[in-house]
């Protein structure tokens, strides 16, 4: 094989090697949205995942148009090829001079080359390989189970339509877009089911996309959970494209979720606890309403304890919620209450009042404890300390049952020799509220030290001096 030769076909195959790999990537994330093939992950994100592609999608996408391109540069070549050593054979050396000889054999050996370059180039610029623009290609791809049918990149966030091809129904599916510049985003609100080959519009905010233009990049963190499963699953993909003028219309009402009171419970007791969760893209403010009672608006959507029914027998109490853009979703929960001989007028009793340590020194962190009984349902409680200064109450906490234990540690402030007060306050579900018997010990020597205080025993306490 002539050394011509030889140099010809390194310099097409190298030629079409790079430029097939170029064109692959480039209509492979041109299509992205549409077809999918395990060459979009390799070429885009570099994770090895395998996409199904219709094998007519394929060809008419894919396959044609490098097989025309290839027979064009081929074709092209070797008809460069084949005039530029014809030409050569048929000069006469002897006629020409040695600055026309060298310049002749520069142009008809390196011509050809520059001939396929600028053709390689146009057919580059032709399949949409030479995009100089900021934002590059706009790419939405899922791993398989999910389809990114559609995207756009707008002022304040990405919405996305998902298609579910999982072959199964998926419930409570949520999207996040994660490691973006323009970021952080929030997970898309509400939670959505999706039927299996069926689609929705999933819209995640994220903070810091402003600017028209500009290029966005994320990775997709979609969450769901298989129907009949009570496990949550996770799949991820990528997003690429330029920020659009565009503002996501949120017309998606909140979904709630009501836990307490139980659909179908029976309640020993008038009282009963709303405890739900509201989830929405912009959620504004919730309300309630008992029977026929009026409504009550729920400072900050927050849960709602010690209602009363004020009656025996079946209630429902129902639950609303709305967002910024005025779509309201309702929720109700039907069951019974019922208080053997009448209103409970008892309230909780205390016992077993103990603090811990013995001996306190100033600065010591101590923790109060006391037993409480209520014949209905226990509601919560308050600790009340006086170090000097008049009682200061700690914030109301929650406990429930028959029986249970209110407990708080709390620092002792007040100096060596200060005597410091202390009770604990708590009512039941019912409205009934009880306060212990002012319990008192010594503050003990100086902070770290050893001194005097209190010391209790099976007798009870008693304050013994510094020693």
């Amino acid at each position: 094989m002539k050394k011509e030769l030889r140099i010809f076909l390194i310099i097409m195959f190298g030629w079409l090697a790079l430029l097939n790999f170029a064109i692959l990537k480039t209509v492979i994330t041109k299509y992205i949205n549409t077809y999918k093939s395990i060459i979009v992950k390799n070429l885009v994100s570099g994770a090895a995942v395998y996409y199904p592609l219709n094998s007519n999608s394929l060809f008419s996408v894919l396959i044609v148009p490098l097989f025309i391109f290839n027979a064009l540069v081929i074709v092209f070549l070797s008809l460069s090829y084949y005039f530029w050593m014809k030409s050569r054979s048929h000069i006469p050396v002897r006629q020409i001079n040695k600055k026309g000889q060298s310049a002749m054999e520069f142009l008809m050996t390196y011509g050809w080359a520059i001939m396929a370059f600028i053709v390689s180039i146009s057919a580059l610029a032709y399949f949409g390989v030479l995009n100089f623009s900021p934002t590059g290609q706009a790419v939405c791809a899922l791993s398989p189970g999910f389809d990114c049918k559609d995207f756009i990149v707008g002022q304040g966030g990405v919405a996305l339509v998902i298609e579910n091809s999982l072959g199964v129904k998926v419930l409570q599916t949520t999207v996040n877009i994660t490691n973006s510049p323009q970021g952080p985003c929030n997970e898309s609100m509400p939670p959505k089911d999706l039927d299996n080959g069926k689609g929705d519009t999933f819209f995640v905010p994220c903070q810091n996309i402003n600017t028209i233009g500009t290029k966005f990049r994320g990775d997709i963190i979609i969450k769901y959970r298989k129907e009949g499963s009570t496990l949550f699953s996770q799949t991820s993909g990528l997003v690429t494209g330029a920020v659009q003028d565009y503002k996501y219309d949120d017309k998606d009402a909140p979904v709630i979720t009501i836990a307490e009171p139980i659909a179908g419970q029976s309640y020993n007791t008038w009282f009963f606890n709303l405890r739900y969760a509201v989830s929405d893209l912009s959620l504004d403010k919730c309300w309630y309403k008992l029977d026929s009672n009026p409504d009550i608006y729920i400072n900050s959507c927050a849960d709602v304890y010690d209602i009363n029914t004020n009656s025996d027998g079946q209630h429902t109490i129902y639950l609303y919620a709305n967002d910024t853009k005025n779509n309201i979703a309702s929720k109700s929960v039907t069951f019974s209450t019922s208080q053997a001989g009448g209103a409970d007028t008892q309230g909780p009793e205390a016992s077993n009042l103990i603090k811990t340590p013995g001996i306190v020194n100033p600065n010591d962190y101590v923790t109060f404890n006391a037993t409480w009984s209520d014949n209905v349902q226990l509601a919560g409680y308050i600790l009340s300390v006086n170090q000097g200064s008049g009682f200061i109450n700690s914030s109301y906490t929650r406990f429930s049952g028959t029986i249970n234990i209110s407990s708080i540690t709390a620092q002792i402030t007040a100096p060596s020799g200060n005597t410091v007060y202390w009770n604990y306050f708590a009512n039941d579900t019912s409205g009934n509220s009880a306060t212990t018997i002012t319990q008192i010990f010594m503050v003990s020597g100086s902070a770290g030290g050893d001194g005097g205080g209190e010391e209790c025993g099976g007798g009870g306490c008693w304050i013994i001096p510094n020693r």
